[in-house]
């Protein structure tokens, strides 16, 4: 049995890491290394696509293939050298394609030693280690009519909000509905607002402690 299912779309990504020439290959693992970590893996690939001397095509697929491989190696509480002979047993197990394994095990182990995607992923796990955790949200907002006893009257409107709230729960997207009015969308403004100055002074504060603020 496989130690790790690869998803077809990591596949694809492990073949363009190998089959680039020596110059390239040292040219992302430079760029990756002096990167700096972010909870945003797009801000990351992008950082590293920047800091090549020139244009290498699917450089950021590479980097979100890594930074899921890093997720799931700190997940399975394995060493790089751990992880890479695991997955290279896998890869061969799914794949059935030869595959030169010693450039695999050098290149990947190399490329995932980058503290950039280790603090990375070290930083999104910890900032989702929660029961629940938000997705997105939307709110349908639509006009209600009040009639009189009989219905042939109008009597009034009003205006009813539906918040739409979409989140995971143990690994499930799940919605979760609550109505509102123009009442309660300005006490849930306030919060919102509360919660920005104090995500706006905490900043200050880890930042005067001389501590890297992952935004």
């Amino acid at each position: 049995m496989p130690e790790f299912y690869i998803p077809e779309r990591i596949k694809p990504v492990i073949a363009q890491i190998l089959g680039l020439d020596s110059t390239d290959y040292q040219c992302i693992l430079k760029a990756l290394e002096s990167a700096r970590p972010s909870l945003n893996i797009e801000s990351l690939a992008t950082e590293v696509s920047t800091a090549l001397p020139k244009r290498i095509e699917g450089v950021d697929e590479i980097v979100r293939a890594l930074d899921s491989m890093t997720h799931v190696r700190l997940r399975a509480d394995r060493t790089i050298a751990q992880f890479v002979q695991e997955f290279a047993r896998s890869l061969e197990d799914q794949t059935k394609t030869p595959f030169d394994k010693s450039k695999f095990l050098n290149r990947i182990s190399s490329l995932l030693q980058a503290q950039a995607l280790l603090v990375s992923a070290r930083a999104s796990d910890l900032q989702h280690d929660f029961e629940r955790v938000f997705i997105s949200a939307k709110i349908v907002s639509d006009a209600r009519t009040v009639f009189d006893q009989s219905g042939d009257e109008i009597q009034g409107s009003m205006v009813v909000h539906n918040l739409n709230i979409t989140y995971t729960q143990e690994g499930d997207f799940k919605n979760f509905y609550v109505a509102m009015d123009s009442a309660d969308i300005a006490k849930l403004r306030t919060v919102l607002d509360r919660a920005d100055a104090k995500n706006a002074a905490l900043k200050s504060l880890v930042e005067k402690a001389g501590n890297t603020y992952f935004e």
